[in-house]
């Protein structure tokens, strides 16, 4: 059912014929680990073959059920994670489109996490059009506080303050300053939003 065959259309066909060409190895290397130690249970994830053509990714677990090195009797599961592969490989792909985004932005961005305690609100990441516009690396400035390129500290209760309006406004826009590397002080325009990443 998972690959569309019927038991005697399957039962003509060999690992060969319906491993992915680039797996084989792989799984033939499985295979050859299994017989020589039949405590082994690999478990691995490559592409095979459906009837109607495609390559579906697979899940697999390798079991030499009988342990014997004479014996060559391995049991194979196979459990469909297609659609788990493509969600995945998508999600990936936005990943790397709105990192592409981020890096190339001709604004400074920085990432700052408010839920931190130990550092007040650390810098999480941060592009490039970011550390030249404060002349820091970008190691110079993530783990630190925002207060490493703010001309003063704000205390818990203006952050807290702060970050209520960030809420109630959506999007929050101000002008403040902010300090360079070199304790040149210069004006900026701050556009705040409040994104959540898990909890």
């Amino acid at each position: 059912k998972i690959f569309g065959y019927k038991a005697e259309d399957i039962h003509q066909q060999t690992p060969n014929d319906l491993t992915h060409p680039e797996a084989l190895p792989l799984v033939l290397t499985v295979l050859q680990n299994l017989i020589a130690d039949p405590t082994n249970v690999p478990t691995i994830e490559y592409r095979f073959l459906h009837k109607d053509g495609a390559w579906r990714w697979v899940e697999s677990t390798f079991t030499n059920l009988l342990a014997e090195p004479s014996v060559e009797a391995v049991v194979i599961n196979f459990r469909d994670i297609t659609r788990h592969k493509q969600a995945h490989d998508a999600q990936r792909e936005s990943e790397l489109q709105i990192r592409a985004l981020f890096e190339l932005s001709p604004d400074a961005v920085m990432l700052i996490d408010p839920s931190k305690h130990d550092v007040s609100w650390p810098i999480v990441d941060c592009n490039e059009a970011a550390c030249q516009m404060n002349g820091y690396r970008r190691d110079e400035l993530i783990g630190h506080s925002v207060d490493i390129i703010n001309t003063s500290p704000a205390t818990w209760s203006e952050r807290k303050a702060y970050l209520k309006q960030v809420q109630e406004a959506g999007t929050l826009k101000l002008e403040s300053f902010h300090r360079h590397k070199d304790g040149t002080v210069f004006p900026i325009e701050v556009s705040t939003k409040l994104i959540k990443i898990g909890n």
